[in-house]
């Protein structure tokens, strides 16, 4: 019996099985998948053998009839990059820098200097991971460029030079969501879709057509979130039903849905006008039991927070270390701590909003069941099992672990 799922993708129910499988047509060929998952033994003594979980894939040429299997296994590990800023004095016209934001001229020379010192040593340790097998995906939420370049052509090489830097560590997956950095100035956002979109096709091996894209890996499901669209929220919501029997599903966002720190205003949905698209991304986020990644505050911030529907996990991640040594400062946990008072983060910050920055972590307290947070950064590397997803923290660079968070734990409580 077939019914149609969504593009490219038709359940099928095979008589005289118990179980429900996929199949994904790609041009002349057929990809049966067990939605299991399934056991395999692993090397050849199937008494004593471990074995591991999964799932089998069989691809049937239509044409041909060849048969291909392939074991595709739950557990995984992948890298979790908040935003690197990568820069290059030559990428900017600094004549239009300097009229149309002055004051970001400040931090493009220090993001110039981050991305030629600290950031070879950042990948480094990426590499390393791979290299060990500890890592087969690299997920990034944004603002991977300063942008502020000035035309489409300086923003289009500014892109490219990213990605033949990345290139040159990575190789794995490398997976990106927009920042607002990425699409700032004259011709970047018409560069992101020239040149991101088709990198991330690449990546996935299918065509990637907008900012908004789902990935899977295992068990889990990837959806790539784009906070600058309005569109995105109704996107989700429809793609949530899709894939509603997947078992982890991790949304990757630049700006964060819950206010974490003095900045508790950049939030996706902030606006007065915006608060109906709110209740509903919260509610659907709750209801499918959510792992969000966020990055745009540049800090580690961990949040259990409750709905109606159901909690959900926000994790968020910085990338741009001040130094390769740094180690974690200002840290604030419990949620007896989520309060006004995290606007003493930055006490001179915005202070004709003090008031309204004020009352929405006020609000928002009755809803937190965890709360963690630090001046921190270097990057997470999140691994997903069967049954639990953990968080490994890792400060500046080195491979130092500061510490390893049970997420599904947290979910679970």
């Amino acid at each position: 019996m077939l019914d149609l799922a969504a593009k490219n993708r038709i359940k099928l129910i095979l008589s005289g099985h118990s179980h429900r499988n996929i199949i994904n047509r790609f041009n002349d060929s057929l990809e049966l998948i067990t939605t299991g998952p399934i056991s395999e033994p692993l090397g050849t003594n199937s008494d004593k053998t471990p074995s591991e979980r999964g799932y089998r894939i069989i691809d049937i040429n239509i044409y041909t009839g060849s048969v291909k299997h392939q074991f595709i296994p739950l557990a995984f590990s992948f890298v979790f990059l908040g935003d690197i800023h990568f820069d290059r004095p030559e990428h900017h016209d600094m004549n239009w820098v300097l009229q149309a934001h002055p004051a970001d001229t400040s931090q493009i020379r220090q993001y110039s200097d981050k991305t030629r010192t600290i950031l070879p040593v950042l990948y480094d340790d990426i590499r390393k991971l791979i290299n060990s097998q500890k890592v087969g995906l690299i997920v990034q939420t944004g603002d991977f460029t300063e942008g502020l370049c000035g035309n489409y052509y300086l923003a289009s090489g500014q892109m490219k030079n990213f990605i033949d830097f990345s290139g040159g560590y990575i190789t794995v997956p490398y997976l990106l969501t927009k920042g607002n950095h990425d699409i700032t100035g004259p011709g970047a956002d018409s560069a992101y879709r020239k040149v991101i979109l088709p990198f991330l096709s690449e990546q996935v091996k299918q065509t990637v057509n907008g900012s908004n894209f789902v990935f899977q890996k295992g068990n889990a499901l990837f959806f790539f979130y784009d906070t600058y669209d309005r569109a995105s929220l109704e996107w989700l919501e429809h793609q949530m039903k899709v894939y509603k029997d997947i078992r982890f599903k991790f949304v990757i966002m630049h700006e964060p849905v819950i206010p974490i720190n003095a900045r508790s205003k950049w939030t996706e949905f902030s606006l007065a006008e915006e608060r109906g698209y709110r209740k509903r991304l919260i509610a659907l986020l709750g209801e499918n039991r959510v792992f969000v990644l966020a990055g745009h505050l540049h800090c580690y911030g961990l949040v259990v927070r409750k709905t109606e529907k159901g909690a959900f996990i926000q994790l968020s991640g910085s990338s741009v270390p001040d130094h390769t040594d740094q180690l974690p400062g200002r840290i604030i946990t419990g949620r007896n701590n989520y309060s006004k008072a995290l606007l003493e983060l930055e006490p001179g910050f915005s202070p004709a909003d003090r008031k309204e920055r004020s009352r929405r972590l006020r609000v928002e307290k009755h809803f937190i069941e965890h709360f963690e947070y630090a001046e921190i950064q270097g990057y997470i590397v999140l691994s997903v099992n069967d049954d639990t997803v953990t968080a490994d923290i890792y400060t500046g660079t080195g491979l130092n672990k500061w510490k390893t968070v049970d997420l599904t734990a947290l979910m679970n409580n």
